[in-house]
């Protein structure tokens, strides 16, 4: 089987505890976790809201770095992160995380909601999308679905919200799906955050993959921010099994995406399709070098499968 790894051409800074890496918004950032310690969960937001990690096991982050990111298997994996008052974000929030999602049977990632299901939010992978409850100070339930998600391999994720504005869902740093918000805040509740399992039932709904770079705000992260937490450090994505590279560059890109093949990619079909599984385009690798314009395709997050069982994912952007 062939292996992924994206590759950061920019050297990143070594931050220490209480401090967190460049690309993360700092303005009203509530709590954040690096999820590379999987004996304790530090926020090193400087909050001090740490978590507890439980039955988790180390895995290769989204650049194949080993031990830099949480394995959730599924069963008894879950993180608990004890109240804290500043989880009540009021009338604004973000939530954001790095996903590997193997499996999307309505599996909890991230929340915090009471035991009453009329305060707080929720957030799921369920059939290849994201899907999102939050309940408003009147406990009154709002849903939200993404657009599509790929499963096994990593995933940016995130879910912003303003009260009598938009409610709404990024992938990949674009947004993918959005919804009027209601008039009304975020139902505030003593309840724990919970990641990788069911707010009101640690054993139910338990999320099975990979989870890195957690983060909460008591703000509506911009597009713009959101798209930094996702294209921080990345520029290239390569196949390094047997020396066979695939490279596609550059990423975003707004006129000319270039895939460059190695020599066991030589031939193979290629299809693009966008968020909604739609094909763009599609065609063969005949040469070292495949250029295609997107000057004309429509701003959004973009899948590349290569091969003839057409398994690998790639995602293309065009802020």
């Amino acid at each position: 089987m062939r292996t992924f790894v994206l590759l950061p051409v920019l050297a990143v800074t070594v931050l220490a505890q209480a401090q967190v890496p460049s690309y993360v918004p700092s303005d009203g950032l509530v709590l954040w976790y690096a999820c590379d310690n999987t004996t304790e969960l530090l926020d090193q937001s400087g909050n001090g809201i740490d978590g507890v990690p439980i039955a988790v096991e180390a895995t290769a982050d989204r650049y194949g770095t080993e031990n830099e990111a949480f394995f959730m298997n599924g069963g008894t994996s879950y993180i608990e992160v004890p109240y804290a008052e500043m989880m009540n974000t009021g009338n604004e929030f973000t939530v954001a995380a790095w996903v590997n999602c193997g499996d999307f049977s309505n599996k909890k990632v991230l929340g915090r909601v009471n035991t009453q299901f009329n305060s707080g939010w929720v957030v799921a992978l369920d059939v290849d999308h994201m899907h999102v409850e939050l309940w408003d100070t009147q406990g009154t339930r709002l849903d939200l679905y993404s657009g599509f998600v790929p499963g096994d391999e990593w995933v940016h994720i995130a879910v912003s919200y303003t009260a009598g504005g938009e409610f709404a869902a990024f992938v990949n740093g674009l947004q993918s799906g959005v919804e009027n918000a209601s008039a009304n805040g975020i139902g505030a509740n003593t309840a724990p955050f919970i990641i990788g399992a069911a707010p009101w039932d640690i054993f139910s709904l338990v999320y099975f993959g990979g989870i890195d770079e957690v983060g909460l705000w008591d703000r509506a992260l911009s597009e713009s921010e959101v798209n930094d937490l996702y294209t921080s450090l990345q520029t290239s994505v390569q196949d390094v099994t047997n020396d066979n590279e695939l490279t596609l560059s550059p990423t975003p890109t707004k006129d000319v995406l270039s895939i460059r093949a190695g020599a066991e990619s030589m031939g193979s079909n290629y299809i693009i399709a966008d968020g909604a599984g739609r094909v763009v385009v599609q065609g063969s690798l005949r040469d070292r070098v495949t250029s295609l314009s997107v000057h004309d395709w429509a701003p959004g997050a973009y899948y590349l499968r290569i091969g003839t069982d057409l398994v690998r994912t790639f995602t293309v952007v065009r802020p």
